[in-house]
């Protein structure tokens, strides 16, 4: 049963189960990307969220969001300089409790359940990559043609005892994944 709720969760409310053309046909709870986080949440509540501050450059801004339903966090990016505050990129994350292993082997589960969700994007890895100082994630992407993707990756640490291992689905637009990878944290 947590199995079946947890694909049911990491769909996203999948608003068509057959046909899936886009990455704005997802989401997150009821965020989607594209909508306006003004939509969700008032300008104080937006303010007074966690804010994101690995990030060395400052195109994107971003928001924690705890215990957002089934999720441990969620994460929601957006242009810094926009007042509507249009969603980018979106990330729902399950922690393992040091448990890679177990987050492994759900992330495959979930995949090989997805793979018929996402037919007109392309599945792509697994890919390693280091993302913090002392952590890595492996994942796989599912991309469609425009470039958006939807993101299925393990975050752990062997060196760092207080990070939590865990899985993350993610939601983003071209251009903030590529500012991710390439300017975010460099």
């Amino acid at each position: 049963m947590k199995r079946l709720l947890l694909i049911l969760i990491l769909t996203f409310s999948f608003q068509s189960w057959t046909k899936a053309d886009d990455i704005t046909d997802f989401q997150i709870g009821e965020i989607s990307i594209g909508d306006s986080l003004l939509e969700f949440y008032t300008k104080t509540e937006i303010k007074n969220f966690d804010k994101i501050k690995d990030f060395k450059d400052n195109k994107y801004s971003g928001i924690k969001i705890f215990d957002y339903k089934e999720f441990s966090e969620i994460q929601i990016m957006y242009l810094s300089k926009d007042n509507n505050k249009i969603i980018y990129g979106i990330s729902a994350l399950k922690d393992f409790d040091n448990n890679l292993k177990a987050c492994k082997k759900e992330r495959a589960s979930t995949i090989d359940e997805l793979r018929t969700i996402f037919k007109s994007a392309k599945l792509h890895g697994p890919k390693t990559k280091k993302h913090t100082r002392n952590t890595k994630w492996e994942g796989y992407a599912f991309i469609y043609n425009s470039g958006d993707m939807g993101v299925f990756a393990c975050y752990y640490s062997k060196k760092d005892k207080n990070f939590i291992d865990h899985m993350r689905v993610s939601l983003r637009v071209k251009d903030y994944d590529w500012w991710l990878v390439n300017i975010a944290y460099k």
